[in-house]
């Protein structure tokens, strides 16, 4: 629906769909999905969820690289009709994020962080 209505601003109908994005100043549909994947993974690890964190995820013990709160991939992903399921969709995104976004004291400045590391002006 975003792709199709940002071809009706007038004088961006010829434009690629991330450049239509650019110029009006939104986000594209896998960066809003990928920032809500963040968000979602945010909040059971933190507490914030009524569901575990464990239900979903794994703290890996293997504190090699990255911040502190590093996932662990499932060991039952080996096909690919799992490539997205959530929990494989969402790790390697949680793990490119920086220390002060995934430590984050609340939902709110996690979102704040995010969005001023990913460049993007969400209201």
């Amino acid at each position: 629906m975003q792709q199709r209505a940002t071809k009706l601003v007038p004088g961006l109908e010829r434009l690629p769909y991330e450049e239509r994005c650019r110029q009006l100043e939104l986000q594209t549909l896998s960066e809003r999905r990928k920032r809500g994947d963040v968000i979602k993974t945010f909040k059971p690890i933190h507490g914030y969820e009524d569901i575990p964190s464990s239900k979903f995820f794994r703290l890996s013990t293997n504190q090699l690289r990255g911040h502190s709160l590093n996932l662990s991939k499932p060991d039952h992903w080996r096909t690919t009709l799992k490539d997205n399921w959530f929990a494989i969709r969402v790790t390697d995104d949680w793990h490119s994020l920086p220390e002060n976004i995934v430590t984050a004291p609340t939902t709110a400045t996690s979102k704040f962080r995010c969005d001023k590391y990913t460049g993007q002006q969400v209201s």
